[in-house]
């Protein structure tokens, strides 16, 4: 589990990465631990733009332009794939 100094240069980063980028598609690849159904989430995040990033606790929340919140934990692994052009 990553530690929260790492987790706040996480933040960070994808933040500086992200922010302003419109989210083209949505794919869960293990969606055992969502309250969601990938389709709801997919159909709720596509085609907005990420506004802002950053760390709460030991979670991340993504908060897109209609105000919309997407909340990520890192759980054991720390990982988080992002497949496409940055």
């Amino acid at each position: 589990m990553p530690e929260i100094p790492d987790i706040e240069v996480f933040a960070y980063n994808l933040k500086q990465k992200l922010a302003g980028k419109k989210l083209v598609k949505v794919e869960v690849v293990n969606g055992k631990k969502l309250k969601d159904t990938p389709e709801e989430i997919s159909s709720a995040l596509e085609g907005k733009t990420l506004k802002d990033i950053y760390r709460s606790g030991k979670e991340f929340p993504f908060v897109f332009s209609d105000e919309t919140v997407l909340g990520m934990h890192l759980m054991l692994t720390g990982d988080i794939m992002a497949l496409s052009r940055l």
